[in-house]
């Protein structure tokens, strides 16, 4: 169940603008608490969703709310086509899949997927839709506000679209002087990690991708035997463990090749990493794009002295 706030927080409409439909129009029947609050359904959610959707392209709600559910559904195609090229088609498409994480329909996320690649690159469709929507739907799961599974299901959906992503890049020829990539002890969230193998695969460096819930010592046994420019560690919001802050606390003495650190790492944990000398901060996709030109260049100079 939702609270208004969280309807506001997720579909950007205005509590008191929700509420206004509610009375007006009858659109909703939320059930209350002893203390009188709203509580929404999952059946309320995906109907402000479409709903909104319409409002924003100009639709007079005083219309939409007439519209019976196949018609306001059938209607979607022509203004799903619509958005392709406005100004903020993310949008649109960001609450295509939101409505179908809610209600598990992969075929929903998948056509607003479709048509963004028909205009935009991949990298468009991860910071644009995947990560806002991941984001949004994480602040509901921590708030127990919907089921694990909603969130797993659109995780796993990613997940397909990125090693798809993959493995239509060509392996790179030059397999030396790659980047090793993991995560650390007891980290399992490996979306953001999958990303930057793409992206480096993408920029033609070969990628020495080690997954998740990686042993330091098993990391530093790769970076040995490979001897890579680089190790990429993604951080997600979670806190590192004591037993990977035992291992990257010896980065400077054991391993002498840049430890990057991307995505999203606690106040405390960036407060750790910056007491390493070899740490570098990825947060953003350019930020990784910067550093793989540049590192290339140096590779290159070395080789030539």
């Amino acid at each position: 169940m939702y609270t208004i706030a969280d309807l506001e927080r997720v579909s950007g409409i205005k509590s008191h603008t929700i509420r206004m439909w509610e009375k007006r129009y009858d659109l909703f029947s939320p059930m209350r608490t002893e203390g009188n609050h709203r509580l929404y359904s999952d059946d309320d959610f995906l109907k402000l969703l479409n709903i909104s959707r319409f409002v924003k392209r100009g639709h007079r709600i005083s219309t939409v709310a007439k519209w019976s559910e196949s018609e306001m559904l059938g209607r979607m195609t022509e203004l799903q086509e619509s958005f392709i090229n406005a100004e903020h088609a993310e949008q649109f498409f960001l609450d295509e899949i939101l409505a179908g994480t809610i209600s598990y329909n992969e075929n929903r996320i998948e056509q607003a997927c479709t048509k963004i690649l028909e205009k935009a690159e991949f990298e468009f469709l991860w910071s644009a839709v995947f990560l806002p929507a991941l984001q949004r739907i994480g602040v509901l799961w921590m708030s127990k506000k919907i089921n694990p599974a909603q969130e797993h299901f659109l995780s796993n959906f990613i997940r397909r679209k990125l090693e798809v992503a993959i493995d239509a890049l060509p392996v790179p020829s030059n397999q030396k002087d790659g980047i090793v990539l993991f995560l650390p002890s007891d980290e399992l969230h490996e979306l953001g990690l999958l990303m930057c193998q793409y992206l480096i695969r993408k920029m033609g460096v070969a990628a020495i991708y080690l997954g998740q819930n990686v042993p330091g010592i098993n990391v530093e046994k790769c970076i040995k035997t490979k001897k890579p420019r680089a190790a990429l560690l993604f951080c997600n919001y979670g806190k590192i463990s004591n037993r990977s802050k035992k291992f990257l606390e010896q980065w400077d003495s054991n391993i002498d090749i840049p430890l990057l650190i991307a995505g999203q790492p606690g106040r405390l944990d960036t407060a750790f990493f910056k007491s390493i000398d070899s740490v570098k901060f990825i947060t953003k996709i350019e930020d990784l794009k910067t550093y793989l030109v540049q590192s290339k260049r140096e590779v290159l100079n070395f080789d030539e002295q």
